[in-house]
């Protein structure tokens, strides 16, 4: 299941070791417990030219939660519409 988190913030860009999300949702946090695939909106847009994509998929990382950019096969299946908004 794909889910689109509306309170997630990202915070640090590109190989910063210490990047960051905060002020997720009770609801993201166990989606992606459960293994489910989050997003969060209006992120910086990636400067390396591989993706100009301003979605980031969260991942917890040992001891907090870290963005990434998404795969173009995520973004395909993001633009068929299925995903939930929480």
């Amino acid at each position: 299941m794909i889910v689109f988190s509306k309170s997630g913030l990202a915070h640090g860009w590109g190989r910063d070791p210490w990047k960051w999300v905060s002020g997720l949702s009770e609801e993201s946090k166990a989606a992606i417990a459960a293994g489910h695939t989050v997003f969060i909106e209006d992120c910086h847009p990636a400067s390396n030219g591989v993706s100009g994509s301003t979605r980031r998929q969260v991942i917890w990382k040992g001891d907090r939660y870290v963005h990434r950019l998404i795969t173009p096969d995520l973004e395909r299946e993001i633009a068929s519409g299925r995903y939930t908004t929480i």
